[in-house]
C-alpha cells in the first residue's frame, strides 16, 4: 500500500498555527517558540486582538500564516471559536517543522489545478503560467536556479495582466482567467510561505475567487460559488493536511515529549 493510498488522521484535540522563519511570536515581548512550552497570554482573550490562536484545519491557519514554520499545537484554559480561527489563553506546540518545501509544492498543486479548471473550460491555459508552475517545481528540486524562478514569476505576472484585459468586459471569465494566471504566478513567488498562503486563499478556484495576491471576493457572486468554494477548500486542506502529518510520521521535526503519534488508515474513494 503505498503512502497517497493512506489517510493520517490528525491527533484528538490538536490545531495548528504557523510561525515566521525566526520562530517567535508576533506579539507581545516576542517570544521564542520552543516546541513542548506552553505560552500563556494575560488579560481577556478576544479572536484577532488577543490570546492565543490557532486553526483546527491547516489551510485556515495557513491563511494567517506569518512564515513556513509549521506547528501542530494543544490549547489550554478558556478557548474562543471563530469560523476558521479560535483564541485560547494558552498554546503549546507539541510539534514544530520547517514547512518550506512542502509549502511551495502545495503551491504547485493548487496553481496546476487552477489551470486543470481552465482546460476543463474549454480554455487554453497560457504557457507562461504552465511553465512558472514547472520552473517552481524544479526549484523545490534544487533544479532551477533563483534568477530562473524569478524570471518565471514575471512572465507569469505579466500573463495574470494580459489575461485580465483579455477579459475586460467579462467579470467571471476575468475571474476565472485571473485566478488560473495568478495561481501559477504565486507558484513560482520567492517566498514559500507566502506563495502558499496566497495559493491557499484561491484553492477554490472553481468558487470563481479572483486571484490578485489579496484574493479579492467577487461579491456579486460570492453566494451563489460557495458551495464549490467549501467543496475546493476541503479537498485542499485534506491534501495539506496529509502532507504535514505524513512529515510528521516520517520523524522529521521537532517534538515534544509525549506527543500523539499520527495513525493512518486506508483512504476511502472521494475523500479529500
Amino acid at each position: 500500500m503505498t503512502e497517497n493510498s493512506l489517510t493520517h488522521i490528525q491527533p484528538k484535540d490538536t490545531y495548528w498555527h504557523f510561525l515566521a522563519e525566526d520562530r517567535r511570536l508576533q506579539y507581545g515581548d516576542r517570544r521564542l517558540v520552543q516546541v513542548g512550552e506552553t505560552l500563556a497570554c494575560q488579560g481577556k482573550i478576544e479572536v484577532g486582538v488577543n490570546g492565543m490562536h490557532a486553526s483546527r484545519r491547516a489551510i485556515d491557519a495557513l491563511v494567517h500564516a506569518p512564515g513556513s514554520i509549521a506547528c501542530l499545537v494543544t490549547l489550554g484554559g478558556d478557548v474562543l471559536h471563530d469560523t476558521d480561527i479560535c483564541v485560547s489563553q494558552e498554546r503549546t506546540a507539541v510539534w514544530i517543522y520547517d514547512a518550506s518545501r512542502l509549502l511551495r509544492a502545495f503551491a504547485c498543486d493548487v496553481a496546476e489545478e487552477a489551470l486543470l479548471n481552465e482546460c476543463r473550460r474549454g480554455r487554453e491555459p497560457d504557457p507562461r503560467s504552465c511553465a512558472a508552475i514547472e520552473v517552481a517545481r524544479r526549484f523545490i528540486r534544487g533544479d532551477a536556479t533563483e534568477s530562473e524562478r524569478s524570471a518565471a514569476h514575471g512572465k507569469a505576472y505579466r500573463a495574470v495582466h494580459d489575461a485580465e484585459l483579455r477579459a475586460a468586459n467579462d467579470a467571471i471569465n476575468r475571474a476565472v482567467r485571473s485566478a488560473a494566471c495568478s495561481a501559477a504566478r504565486i507558484a513560482a513567488h520567492s517566498a514559500e510561505w507566502s506563495a502558499a498562503c496566497s495559493a491557499a486563499r484561491i484553492a477554490a478556484h472553481s468558487a470563481e475567487w479572483s486571484a490578485a495576491c489579496s484574493a479579492a471576493r467577487i461579491t456579486a457572486y460570492i453566494a451563489e460559488w460557495s458551495a464549490a468554494y467549501d467543496t475546493a477548500r476541503r479537498a485542499f486542506n485534506g491534501r495539506l493536511t496529509r502532507d504535514l502529518l505524513e512529515a510528521m510520521r516520517r520523524g522529521e521535526g521537532e517534538f515534544a515529549v509525549g506527543t500523539p503519534s499520527v495513525e493512518s488508515t486506508p483512504s476511502v474513494e472521494g475523500t479529500p
